[in-house]
């Protein structure tokens, strides 16, 4: 029996009526609209409000909203640099009470002529140098490039032969603010000049995410990325997408937070996390700030995701940041120890800093027992596919329907058995997808069964044994005489 919504059963004028029905409309799989969301401070040119969030397509949109040489701006920038396609959004957190970290670069000896190739923040700045120059004069040219380059994380003052670098934002955020010279193996000071750097200190303050979160509300974020990686802020991040995640809200994404530090000092923080919402990116030694880094890697994760979330993501280049160098990058052995920690880890080809393996903190299940079936992010990711092609399946193609139990051919009506078909049909869409193994047994062990007590309510279980990521292959040669 065919149904209308809109033409009456009782209708006495002539004509031809025709009524659109979309519930068909949707064939294929229906794949959540990944999109990205960054916390950062702003500065006071900045015309946004904090704690607010805003939309942001372009870098110099981010520089009107947020300031120029701003957390946030360099990040929005660094993001965009590497994924321009991927629906951006930004709220400005508050910089909170405390100080700005600050440090120096004392200029000493007699010089040749040369130029000293000075990287701050990994943005690089070339200062040219005359024989004999007065020391005092090559701090003030330090100082005056410094703070021509408005897009620093630091500002300068200078007396005599010391340069002071104020970070831009108040917070211990600073401290990390790399300052170096001569990075590249064919840049040198020049001949006789004496550089003295004292790496930035005394930055105080953290920030509190709370209100930043309480913005988001309930928009729908597959990425939340956040420079304030301290053990609160994270635990913070990792409790909201928890209870974002949950069957009332399904509001699914994952935190990806950067941390630096030696080895030990990121197993030690890895070691203590046991979420799967949580993806922290170790590193050693990256010139460029924590913020900065963490956006440029999100980037093309996020876009990868959103063409294929069960595909890998080694070798996906992060553009904008320089690697480190020399002893500062963690070789085979050390990026294992990272990664069975639940630290995500890079490779570095020449001046190319790479992804190598995405990973989150989740180590034991519920009961405490280890676990790796979480670990790479890629799960979560399908996961989030899984559920939203799903729900938009159902949704669509039954959005009025009535519930009856098999046999019945009553129309607009649902039954167990037509939520079996429903089952099995998308599974086998999944599997053609490549997010999905062994189709037959998925179809073997649906269930769909009308609820015993609540008999509005329809019950399913949808078994995927979730596709896996190639990340190793292990090749015995073995000679032969």
């Amino acid at each position: 029996m065919i149904s209308f919504s809109q033409i009456p059963t009782r209708m006495f004028t002539p004509g031809a009526y025709a009524e659109f029905d979309f519930s068909q409309l949707e064939s294929g799989l229906i794949a959540p609209r990944l999109r990205t969301v960054l916390f950062g401070h702003k500065v006071a040119a900045g015309i946004k409000a904090t704690n607010t969030l805003i939309r942001v397509n372009t870098a110099s949109e981010a520089i009107a909203y947020f300031g120029r040489g701003s957390m946030l701006a360099r990040m929005v920038e660094k993001y965009r640099l590497n994924d321009k396609t991927v629906p951006l959004y930004a709220v400005a957190v508050p910089e909170p009470a405390g100080n700005a970290a600050t440090g120096t670069i004392v200029i000493g000896g007699t010089t040749a002529a040369g130029t000293l190739c000075l990287y701050v923040g990994g943005q690089k700045l070339p200062i040219q140098v005359n024989a004999a120059q007065a020391t005092t004069a090559t701090a003030t040219a330090i100082g005056a490039a410094i703070n021509a380059a408005v897009d620093l994380p630091v500002t300068a003052s200078v007396a005599a032969s010391t340069v002071t670098l104020t970070a831009r934002h108040i917070g211990t955020l600073g401290n990390g603010i790399d300052i170096r010279h001569s990075y590249r193996v064919d840049e040198a000071a020049p001949v006789g000049m004496t550089v003295t750097i004292t790496a930035l200190s005394g930055g105080t303050g953290s920030a509190d995410l709370t209100a930043a979160l309480a913005a988001v509300g309930d928009e729908y974020f597959s990425a939340f990325v956040s420079p304030f990686a301290d053990a609160t802020n994270v635990a913070l991040l990792e409790t909201t997408l928890d209870g974002r995640s949950n069957a009332m809200e399904q509001s699914d994404g994952l935190a990806f937070v950067p941390w630096s530090g030696t080895l030990s000092a990121l197993q030690t923080l890895g070691d203590a996390r046991n979420s799967e919402f949580s993806v922290p990116m170790g590193l050693k030694g990256c010139p460029a700030p924590d913020w900065e880094r963490a956006a440029a890697t999100v980037a093309p994760v996020i876009l990868s995701a959103q063409a294929d979330p069960g595909r890998p993501f080694q070798t996906l280049e992060v553009k904008g940041i320089l690697p480190p160098i020399g002893n500062d990058k963690f070789d085979r052995q050390e990026r294992q120890y990272l990664l069975e920690s639940g630290v995500s880890t890079y490779t570095v080809y020449g001046e190319s800093l790479r992804i190598e393996t995405m990973v989150t903190t989740r180590k034991t299940d519920s009961n405490g027992a280890p676990t790796d079936k979480l670990k790479l992010i890629n799960a979560m990711l399908i996961l989030f596919y899984l559920r939203f092609s799903w729900n938009n399946r159902i949704v669509s193609r039954y959005p009025r329907s009535k519930l009856a139990d098999d046999g019945s051919t009553a129309p607009n009506t649902i039954t167990p058995k037509i939520g079996t078909a429903e089952a099995v049909a998308i599974g086998l869409e999944w599997f053609d997808a490549g997010l999905i193994e062994n189709y037959p047994a998925f179809k073997a062990a649906v269930v769909c069964e009308r609820d015993k007590v609540n008999t509005k309510q329809l019950n399913l279980v949808l078994p995927p044994d979730l596709i896996d990521q190639a990340l190793v292959f292990a090749t015995k040669i073995q000679p032969r005489g």
